[in-house]
């Protein structure tokens, strides 16, 4: 069980709810990613912007509040589980996502899993967290996925990118924000 305090209010999370909260950024990447047919590069490229802004966002001193930062503290906790650093980390995360691409029958499969995850996740926030909450963290989720995407699409061999989101990665970007909408 962990338990996850926000001012007066606690929050408990089973085990299993807590793991599946710490895929919730990369599982939104891969239902946004995957919603459009992409190419081996491209998903090499997104995996390494998804380890990259993740990263960045484990050590960010100030998180967008007490659960994302108690989720980045738990995503700490596991790469030091893992007992390597630096690039050595970044690598090993970015061979782990390959892996789980690697299960995937198809683009569709991976994006279909990735929605289904996603769910589930808003589902176990909506009881167990405050509408705000459940605002900050959409916002949050969004905001980063969309730093991936953008990161990856930048890092292109000739940098010759289209840095605009795709209307396939928009309706995916627009199915994750209902999900975790608290207004509907």
């Amino acid at each position: 069980m962990f338990t996850v305090q926000r001012q007066e209010q606690t929050h408990n999370f089973a085990a299993s709810e807590w793991t599946l909260l710490m895929q919730a950024p990369m599982q939104a990447v891969a239902a946004v990613a995957l919603a459009d047919k992409t190419d081996p590069l491209s998903l090499l490229r997104t995996a390494q912007a998804t380890i990259q802004i993740l990263s960045e966002e484990q050590v960010r001193q100030k998180p967008w509040n007490h659960l994302i930062g108690c989720l980045m503290d738990s995503m700490n906790a596991a790469d030091e589980k893992l007992g390597v650093k630096g690039k050595e980390l970044l690598m090993r995360k970015q061979f782990i996502i390959l892996g789980q691409l690697h299960t995937l029958n198809n683009t569709a499969n991976g994006h279909d899993i990735a929605i289904e995850t996603c769910k589930q996740i808003a589902l176990i926030l909506s009881v167990k967290v405050s509408p705000l909450e459940m605002e900050e963290f959409r916002n949050w989720l969004l905001m980063i996925t969309i730093r991936i995407l953008k990161t990856a699409k930048k890092s292109s061999v000739f940098e010759i990118t289209n840095l605009r989101i795709n209307e396939r990665e928009r309706l995916a970007l627009q199915r994750l924000n209902a999900l975790f909408n608290t207004n509907d």
